[in-house]
């Protein structure tokens, strides 16, 4: 029972140590990843963002279920519904075009945001979730295409944005996905940084701790 109390201290300092190392590790990657991040996607997403201007839209075609590049059978998608289902599906290719009031009345394939045209610069729009039978991915395509065929029946006019230098053929309904990407970029490492300085705190007050009851120990026996 002594050897094991004496060895006790020990034990605790090894255990503390590590926790420092690990929170040090943390604080590290959580630098490392920021950097990387911001470099590698933030970045990019700010600088699309101040260069897409905004304009006025207004549709005037909507091509529903041609197949766009990839032919009749749809464009292609790949479900999941668990670790043991996965596989292909397809779902109608749906091209909305759309006329540009202040860019000399120049018509453009209309795109719900910037994800789904780096998904499919083919098409307009690109369902939230691939479902495994192409009659439920055909349902959602064919309601978003009802919502701007009614836009064209009513010659309705929506806020659009374009990038005239890169993709001056593409317009997108909805660029704030950028303010997610800021989010991801900066929540993530934060979290990261807090949580190793907390570990690291944490365990410095407890060697810190360890040591004072050590010392108090040692005076108590030469009393």
């Amino acid at each position: 029972m002594g050897r094991h109390a004496r060895g006790a201290p020990t034990f605790a300092s090894e255990g503390e140590d590590r926790a420092i190392r690990l929170g040090v590790v943390l604080v590290l990657f959580a630098f490392a990843s920021f950097s990387t991040l911001a470099l590698c996607w933030m970045r990019p997403a700010l600088q699309l963002r101040a260069r897409t201007r905004e304009d006025n839209c207004s549709v005037t075609r909507v091509d529903a279920g041609d197949g766009g590049a990839s032919g009749p059978a749809g464009e292609p998608c790949a479900f999941s519904c668990g670790p043991a289902c996965r596989g292909d599906s397809r779902y109608p290719c749906v091209r909305v075009f759309a006329r540009l009031a202040h860019s000399s009345g120049r018509v453009a394939l209309l795109h719900q945001d910037l994800l789904q045209l780096s998904l499919n610069p083919r098409c307009s729009y690109v369902p939230p979730s691939c479902h495994r039978d192409p009659s439920e991915n055909a349902r959602n395509v064919s309601g978003w295409a009802a919502r701007w065929r009614r836009s064209l029946e009513l010659s309705a006019s929506f806020p659009c944005y374009f990038d005239g230098q890169l993709r001056p053929d593409d317009v997108i309904l909805d660029r704030d996905d950028s303010r997610a990407v800021v989010f991801h970029c900066v929540f993530w490492p934060f979290l990261t940084l807090l949580v190793g300085l907390l570990l690291i705190g944490l365990a410095t007050c407890a060697k810190s701790l360890s040591v004072r009851a050590e010392a108090m120990r040692k005076l108590k026996k030469l009393r």
